[in-house]
């Protein structure tokens, strides 16, 4: 009877990592498009999260958010042109994506954390300029700066419609 209870637990434990809880939790933002003039929309943003390594993020006009948290140090940003944005979406991970909203010189972020417990969570920040915002992360603000890049890899996504 023990082994069977053993079993059992083994096996519940070994399904709750393969299931993800992502596609259960929704984003409380609403998908709307974006017409403003806030803030420039026809490349990306980027920040630096850890010394010289850059998080770079791109706004879309169907309020379509993603985020590329790859690593990358100021000389890619510098030579975005070289940087490979492609990726298969069938197979891009839920946390990639996430909805925004600007309303006057407030932005929004909504969009799902990263690792098995992922659920969505909002970020609220200040619009410097139409090239320069602010999120507030942990009482501290990340700075995000534009860089035109005429590529921008598609929004279409598996999980926001």
């Amino acid at each position: 009877m023990v082994r069977k209870i053993i079993i059992l637990l083994f096996i519940l434990i070994l399904t709750s990592c393969i299931i993800n809880p992502c596609i259960w939790s929704k984003i409380s933002l609403p998908k709307q498009d974006y017409k403003g003039k806030e803030l420039k929309i026809n490349g990306f943003y980027y920040t630096e999260y850890y010394t010289d390594h850059y998080q770079i993020v791109f706004l879309y006009s169907n309020g379509i958010f993603i985020d590329y948290s790859a690593g990358y140090n100021y000389n890619d940003i510098l030579n975005s042109d070289t940087i490979d944005f492609t990726f298969n979406y069938k197979k891009a991970p839920m946390y990639m994506y996430g909805l925004f909203l600007i309303k006057d010189s407030i932005i929004k972020i909504e969009k799902w954390t990263v690792g098995h417990n992922c659920y969505p969570y909002l970020r609220e920040g200040k619009i410097l300029n139409d090239t320069t915002f602010y999120l507030m992360h942990r009482e501290k603000k990340e700075v995000y700066h534009f860089k035109q890049f005429s590529t921008k890899p598609d929004s279409t996504n598996r999980f926001i419609k």
